[in-house]
């Protein structure tokens, strides 16, 4: 099942590279690899061996950082 996981309520003062960096940086130390990455897109993917994996497939995660119009960003993030 794909979702809405998470958003931040309020505008991330950095610029969309700064802020997939980060969240790439994140993801890599819990086990996700990068599938795909544009300037305001980072997709994600782990292999994980538990149930979940078996039923489900792999574990995939999208960030989206919005630039906003008066700088910063806004941060989605979506998933199963």
């Amino acid at each position: 099942m794909w979702e809405d996981l998470a958003s931040i309520r309020e505008v991330v003062d950095l610029s969309p590279q700064k802020a997939l960096d980060s969240a790439q940086n994140f993801l890599i130390e819990r086990g996700y690899d990068v599938t795909n990455r544009t300037g305001t897109t980072l997709s994600m993917e782990r292999q994980d061996l538990g149930s979940y994996a078996e039923h489900h497939g792999a574990l995939s995660l999208v960030v989206v950082a919005v630039p906003q119009p008066e700088g910063g960003v806004w941060i989605m993030v979506s998933g199963n």
